[in-house]
């Protein structure tokens, strides 16, 4: 920035020749600019080499959403009724999606919504609850219980996600591609919109 002032220079004196004259003769000051640059241009360069650039490539979700906006890729409302945790974790699964750390993704985002399956667990089993609540016997309570309880449609993709998704990533040698990480994320939000239209 200390570096560019003299180049203001050089502007406000063509805005000047610019006022005092219809055309604009600025020969005397092109070699002085062109030397300017090439001082400007050294600097860049000397200082970018103490600097790390890195540049998010585009996800199939809104990458200002991602970082800064979390709750605008749930329904209007959801992400106020989650739990401290489950934000903390929905927000790092955003942010880990958006710099390409698909496993770190998919284990957060899975924190996410068991934790929102335990709370919406609650809301329906008010007595004879599970000691240690966990994802299969949860959803398989819920199933069996009377009126009122969740949709089975609900139920049935928590039920693929715990299979197909939690289970496995509970294992060292299980990782996600950036792919893989987003069809879950996908699968996860349409999840967490569903379960929190009853909390």
């Amino acid at each position: 920035l200390n570096a560019v002032q003299t180049l203001n220079q050089f502007r406000n004196t063509i805005k000047e020749l610019k006022a005092k004259e219809k055309t604009l003769q600025v020969g005397d000051l092109c070699e002085e600019i062109v030397e300017e640059m090439v001082i400007i241009e050294k600097i860049v360069f000397s200082e970018a080499t103490t600097k790390k650039i890195y540049v998010i490539p585009q996800r199939r979700y809104n990458e200002k959403y991602l970082l800064d906006e979390p709750h605008k890729l749930l329904k209007e409302g959801v992400f106020n009724k989650f739990s401290e945790i489950c934000k903390f974790d929905f927000t790092a699964a955003c942010r880990c999606l958006s710099f390409g750390e698909g496993t770190a993704c998919a284990f957060h985002i899975l924190r996410a919504t068991e934790d929102t399956l335990k709370t919406m667990y609650f809301h329906f089993k008010r007595t004879n609850r599970l000691e240690k609540p966990m994802w299969g016997p949860m959803t398989s309570e819920l199933r069996a219980k009377r009126e009122p309880k969740p949709e089975n449609i609900i139920l049935d993709t928590l039920d693929v996600i715990r299979n197909s998704y939690r289970n496995p990533t509970q294992h060292p040698q299980v990782t996600y591609d950036i792919d893989s990480a987003q069809d879950l994320f996908g699968l996860c939000i349409d999840s967490l919109n569903k379960m929190t239209q009853y909390l």
